[in-house]
């Protein structure tokens, strides 16, 4: 619980933080809409006059759904240029995955997993060579930065708050 509560408080840390940095690019996420890019269908903007909330049982009910449905990802919000939070389960067979651009802050909210990151993507994309390997935990925060290979193996009921946020 006093897990999940520390999450719970870092979400909120970073959702001020793109609040603030979203009302600066409020216009230009405005005039690309006006051009015809969309938004994702049902995911809400981070909200830039007020700041946002979800409880810890509005997120477990997000963890539910997406076990239900079979699904590794409910997103949160989204933010400006590419900023984003998501209730994240990693599956097994997720390949690994690097981003041009963004970076993702990883909050471990429950289980273990064995995090194997840095080196460089192998095998067409399928591996990591020379990697790193840690244990994380519940409670555990993990940065991973744009153009760094990232994969989780050894999952153990692994659940994690997963938020991205464009560098560029």
């Amino acid at each position: 619980m006093r897990n999940n509560v520390i999450a719970i408080i870092a979400v909120i840390g970073v959702i001020s933080v793109v609040g603030l940095w979203g009302a600066a690019l409020q216009s230009q996420q405005a005039a690309q809409r006006g051009r015809g890019a969309a938004a994702a269908a049902a995911v809400p903007d981070a909200p830039t006059n007020k700041t946002a909330f979800w409880t810890n049982e509005q997120i477990q009910a997000k963890w539910k759904d997406n076990e239900t449905k079979h699904v590794n990802n409910s997103r949160l919000f989204n933010g400006p240029t590419n900023i984003s939070a998501n209730v994240r389960i990693v599956l097994e067979d997720d390949p690994p995955l690097t981003h041009d651009t963004t970076a993702d802050p990883w909050i471990m909210t429950e289980g273990t997993a064995t995090a194997i990151t840095d080196g460089e993507l192998a095998e067409g994309g399928k591996s990591i060579r020379n990697p790193v390997k840690r244990t994380v935990h519940a409670g555990d925060i993990l940065y991973i930065p744009p153009g760094v290979p990232h994969h989780f193996a050894d999952n153990k009921g692994f659940r994690a708050l997963l938020i991205r946020f464009d560098t560029k």
